[in-house]
């Protein structure tokens, strides 16, 4: 009797446990998608609202609650570059606080990755997380679409609950013919929506593949092809026809190709393609490497391998060099600016675990999708700026991850190929 006692009191300590670990996982969710970046520094300010101190919080309780079902090996790695971008950071911005700040940003995030979630929770988690993207993602395409139908007029009127950056170039596009028009949205710029779209995507397709259907492939192809279509970004369109290519490449189905052709050619027609076009006639880079190659030959502040020149020092070059910032549009090149080479390296080691643990468990499909996504986040400076960026990536791997790890244990139990 004790003994069915105890294990019925473990049991619902368990239980209790699983259940705060879910909330907890809820309310990232929604302090990240929800009360966004872009939607906190709108109501908040800038100095407020900037650092999402909320969901850095939950994440160390989370790691704290949840540390058996953590990657140690990869939570070691962690703790290495969070005490070397700490120290750097520190010593580059000449303030402890301002250590606190980037590890805040751009390492902190990073302890996501490494969670390994049990079974009941990772359906539930993962449901929630893809129909809040989900969710997300239609009411962005929506609101495009309306904008375009408004004259730009709706996000005008919406930039007013957002970063003053953004409702700058909100603004500049007033009355922008639908060739000309880049959308904008509740979470930011159309590089970052062109990011949201291919991770909606991806996540979609890859977990339809492997467990259950969510939102129909139809849908989802349609969305993101529309969506992309409407950020005018060149890399995301590249990006996008890998995606439509290789992500269907096993039980291919014709239909959704042919779907997701007539609406390309429909959309071609529309003129909607006209000014993505025109901008693959330039740089593919937009004069980034340019300017690159002009910052190399000044040599006034060559990149430093443990330090850097500080936070928000890649916009203060403007002041030297008119647009020297657009040189650091790639996050590589803006981390080793700011906090130093070094870190650079140690962050990048973190987020190219995931594909390397993918390919080593020969699940290539989801291989594809993260390096897809990875590829897309190292085109702009997303990643390196003061913002969420860095925890809506590292949520996306999280998932990634454990839908590896079950359907690992799905293959092994039956023996199938992944």
């Amino acid at each position: 009797m004790k003994i069915e006692s105890t294990n019925g009191i473990e049991l619902n300590l368990i239980n209790i446990k699983s259940s705060i670990v879910y909330k907890l996982m809820s309310f990232i969710i929604f302090f990240t998608f929800i009360f966004s970046y872009q939607l906190r520094c709108g109501l908040l300010g800038d100095k407020i609202g900037g650092l999402n101190i909320t969901v850095l919080a939950l994440i160390i309780l989370l790691f704290l609650l949840y540390f058996n079902n953590i990657d140690k090996k990869y939570m070691i790695l962690v703790y290495i570059v969070n005490m070397c971008v700490f120290i750097s950071a520190i010593y580059s911005n000449k303030s402890i606080y301002k250590g606190f700040v980037v590890c805040g940003y751009f390492t902190i995030p990073l302890i996501l990755i490494g969670i390994n979630l049990k079974k009941n929770l990772f359906i539930e988690f993962t449901n929630k997380y893809i129909k809040v993207l989900n969710i997300l993602m239609i009411i962005i395409t929506v609101m495009g679409v309306l904008d375009i139908a408004t004259n730009q007029r709706l996000m005008v009127f919406v930039s007013k609950f957002m970063t003053s950056k953004t409702q700058e170039l909100i603004n500049t596009q007033i009355d922008a013919s639908i060739a000309n028009y880049r959308m904008y949205s509740l979470m930011g710029h159309p590089l970052f929506n062109t990011q949201l779209y291919l991770m909606f995507y991806a996540i979609n397709i890859n977990y339809t593949r492997y467990f259950n259907k969510i939102l129909d492939t139809r849908i989802v192809t349609f969305i993101t092809i529309l969506g992309i279509v409407l950020t005018k970004s060149k890399s995301g369109m590249i990006l996008l026809v890998i995606c439509l290519l290789v992500q269907h490449a096993k039980k291919i189905k014709i239909r959704n190709f042919i779907i997701s052709f007539l609406a390309i050619v429909f959309l071609f027609f529309a003129g909607i393609f006209n000014t993505t076009i025109e901008r693959f006639d330039g740089s593919l880079t937009s004069g980034r490497n340019e300017m690159w190659d002009l910052i190399q030959q000044s040599n006034m502040y060559p990149i430093k391998v443990f330090s850097g020149y500080g936070l928000g020092a890649t916009f203060r070059y403007n002041d030297i060099i008119k647009n020297a910032s657009s040189a650091f549009e790639y996050p590589v090149r803006m981390f080793s600016f700011e906090i130093g080479m070094l870190p650079s390296i140690l962050i990048f080691s973190c987020l190219l675990y995931p594909i390397l643990k993918l390919i080593r468990r020969r699940q290539y499909s989801l291989a594809i999708a993260y390096s897809i996504i990875f590829a897309d986040v190292n085109t702009y400076n997303g990643l390196s700026l003061q913002s969420d960026n860095m925890i809506i990536l590292c949520l996306f791997i999280l998932t990634i991850l454990n839908i590896s790890s079950y359907a690992l244990k799905i293959k092994e139990r039956s023996g199938h190929s992944v």
